[in-house]
């Protein structure tokens, strides 16, 4: 039987509420280029593992897959629900756990803790990324790594200049309608903070079923602002990569910002 257990979400801010679109999520983000990186990772660490703001499981799954214990963390109960039927049709079990990662408390310590596909952005504020850090710091196992990652903003700015994009239309078996996902994000560039919105368009035998909108708000952090919180959080950033390749950053070409923290 999977174990989803509750921590404490009275009050929680959803800077992203996934539960309005959590249907639609596998639809459009189903990227496979970091998975051989996450695979060595937790291959090189000792278990427990946890994986934090886990989604659907685009990375939980394949781990365990790979014989990889790995337990996930999202704050989204409708998220999580997916994963949990992903992980039954596979007869795959691991504890998920319906959680804010600014405040949890799995009542254990982890050999590797991570937050993949740069969902750290989510947590727009700086104070709530230091609880994020401070969670994670009373989790980790002695000699255990934490691992971050974002979008190096050079990268990602071309995305975020208020044009409408274009992600797709696809096929919803689930309730058997089409669905065209847009999304138009703008980046005020005094804070680095992007507001905008993803729009999912149903039709069904080609007439309009129904329209969502998913509010969106992320931070696009600077590299070195986010080591800063790292070390003001009692962290030494101890390996600095630019892509999953394992390649090391560039500041001024590489897309991402990995960061391999230890508790200093």
């Amino acid at each position: 039987m999977f174990s989803r257990q509750k921590g404490s979400l009275a009050g929680t801010e959803k800077t992203i509420d996934f539960d309005r679109a959590s249907e639609f999520y596998d639809l459009y983000v189903h990227t496979t280029a970091d998975i051989g990186f996450w695979k060595r990772v937790a291959g090189e660490s000792k278990p427990p593992r946890l994986e934090l703001m886990a989604g659907t499981g685009r990375i939980t799954l394949p781990l365990l897959e790979a014989g990889l214990p790995v337990e996930g963390l999202d704050y989204s109960a409708g998220l999580l629900a997916v994963l949990e039927r992903k992980m039954r049709a596979a007869g795959i079990e691991a504890p998920l756990h319906h959680a804010d990662a600014r405040s949890f408390d799995l009542g254990k310590k982890f050999g590797l803790v991570f937050v993949g596909f740069q969902s750290i952005s989510e947590v727009v504020e700086d104070d709530d990324k230091n609880r994020v850090f401070g969670s994670v710091r009373r989790h980790l196992a002695a000699g255990a790594s934490f691992w971050v990652t974002i979008h190096n903003p050079p990268a990602r700015r071309g995305m975020v200049d208020g044009r409408t994009v274009d992600l797709g239309t696809f096929h919803l078996d689930s309730t058997g309608e089409d669905v065209t996902i847009s999304g138009r994000y703008l980046l005020d560039e005094s804070t680095g903070i992007v507001s905008g919105k993803q729009t999912y368009r149903c039709l069904r035998d080609g007439r309009e079923s129904r329209l969502v909108e998913l509010p969106m708000r992320f931070h696009l952090v600077p590299p070195q602002r986010l080591v800063e919180l790292l070390r003001a959080s009692g962290f030494d950033v101890v390996e600095r990569l630019g892509d999953y390749d394992g390649s090391a950053f560039d500041p001024p070409s590489s897309p991402f910002f990995i960061a391999r923290c230890t508790v200093r």
